[in-house]
C-alpha cells in the first residue's frame, strides 16, 4: 500500500522500459472486460533514508483497484487514515481537505510482474508506477512530496486460478530501501523518492499489507506460470 503521500487526483501513467513488459503476465477477468475491486489494509509506514526525517505511519488503509482483462495492467488508488509521524501521535499528516489525519494517493498504474527469473520458486508481485503525492504534517509546517515507483509481492497468487481476492505485501529490507526493486532482478531499479523541497529529498521505502476483494460475482485470474507458485 502506497503511502506516497501514502500511494492527487490525476491519472498518472508512467512509461516502462521494454524489459518490464517481458517480465509481466496477464489478468483474466471473469467479466471479459475490467475487474473492479476494493482494498482493505492495515498499518502502513513510509520511511526515508534520512535520519532527520521521521517515518510516517498510518493505522489503516482502504482503496479501489482495477484489473484490465487480457492485460498485465490495472489501477490502484489508496486512502490512508490515522496518519502521523512515528512516535508523535499528535503530529498528524494529511492531504485531504477537512481531514487532519488522512492521505490519499493519485491513481497509480499497476503491473503484474515476476520478481525473479522464472524457476520453480519464482515469486510474483505488483509494480505500482506514477506515484506523485504531496502531503503535510503538523498543520502544514512539515511538507513532503513522494514520487516514483514501488514493487510489492502478491502473497496468494495461485497462478491460473480464478479468485475473488488477492493479497499483497510491501516491505523494506533496510532504512529507506524497498525489499523488491527490480522486475526479474534485472534492468533498472524502481524506487521512491521522498522529502520536502530542497536537498533533504532521498530514497524511501513503503511497508504495509492489503487485500483486494473483487466485486461480487466476479473473479480475476493471474496468468503467471502455474508451476512456479
Amino acid at each position: 500500500m502506497l503511502l506516497t503521500a501514502g500511494v492527487l487526483a490525476a491519472l498518472a501513467f508512467t512509461a516502462l522500459p521494454s524489459f518490464a513488459s517481458a517480465g509481466e503476465f496477464l489478468n483474466t477477468c471473469s467479466t471479459g472486460l475490467t475487474c473492479k475491486g476494493t482494498i482493505v489494509g492495515g498499518k502502513a509506514t513510509l520511511q526515508e533514508d534520512n535520519v532527520n526525517l521521521p517515518a510516517v505511519e498510518c493505522n489503516k488503509a482502504s482503496g479501489n483497484a482495477t484489473a484490465i482483462h487480457n492485460s498485465s495492467t490495472g489501477t490502484v488508488e489508496l486512502t490512508f487514515e490515522e496518519c502521523h509521524q512515528d512516535g508523535q501521535p499528535g503530529i498528524l499528516c494529511t492531504n485531504v481537505a477537512g481531514k487532519t489525519d488522512q492521505i490519499t494517493t493519485n491513481i497509480l498504474t499497476s503491473h503484474n510482474v515476476y520478481l525473479e527469473e522464472k524457476t520453480t520458486q519464482t515469486p510474483v508481485g505488483v509494480l505500482l508506477t506514477g506515484v506523485n503525492v504531496t502531503f503535510a504534517c503538523a498543520g502544514g509546517l512539515v511538507k513532503r512530496q513522494v514520487t516514483g515507483n514501488v514493487i510489492g509481492e502478491i502473497t496468494n497468487p495461485e497462478c491460473g486460478k480464478a479468485k475473488g481476492t488477492h493479497s499483497f505485501a510491501f516491505a523494506a529490507k533496510a532504512l529507506g530501501t524497498q525489499k523488491w526493486e527490480q522486475v526479474t532482478t534485472a534492468g533498472p531499479l524502481f524506487d521512491l523518492t521522498s522529502g520536502s523541497d530542497g536537498p533533504d529529498s532521498t530514497t524511501a521505502s513503503q511497508a504495509g499489507t492489503g487485500t483486494i476483494t473483487w466485486a461480487a460475482g466476479t473473479t480475476n485470474q493471474l496468468d503467471c506460470d502455474p508451476l512456479i507458485n
